[in-house]
């Protein structure tokens, strides 16, 4: 199915879910990896919102450190990128940091 069918579809799909507002956000991550790529690209109709937020809790209970982890936002666009088998665009926001020097 092209980007746009599986992004409806995806909205579709979490609309009743009972962690509809968390994965309403991965939707989001969707958007964000999917937004540069062409309309006829072809998305597989078996990933799911929920599964892609099964990989990125994983990635966390992974990487947590008494019981936390702090999941940046390039983060999740990496995971959500890779979870749909596309590249991640380079106008993606991510996390910036400022050298305070450049102020000065």
């Amino acid at each position: 199915m092209n980007k746009n069918e599986f992004l409806i579809m995806a909205e579709q799909d979490v609309a009743t879910h009972a962690q509809r507002s968390v994965l309403l956000e991965v939707v989001g991550y969707f958007r964000d990896v999917l937004k540069s790529a062409p309309s006829t690209m072809d998305i597989d109709q078996t990933k799911t919102a929920e599964a892609c937020f099964k990989e990125m809790r994983n990635c966390a209970k992974n990487k947590a450190k008494d019981g936390c982890y702090y999941m940046p936002l390039d983060e999740k666009l990496e995971i959500a990128a890779k979870y749909l088998g596309v590249g991640l665009p380079h106008d993606c926001a991510t996390d910036t940091f400022v050298a305070l020097e450049d102020f000065l």
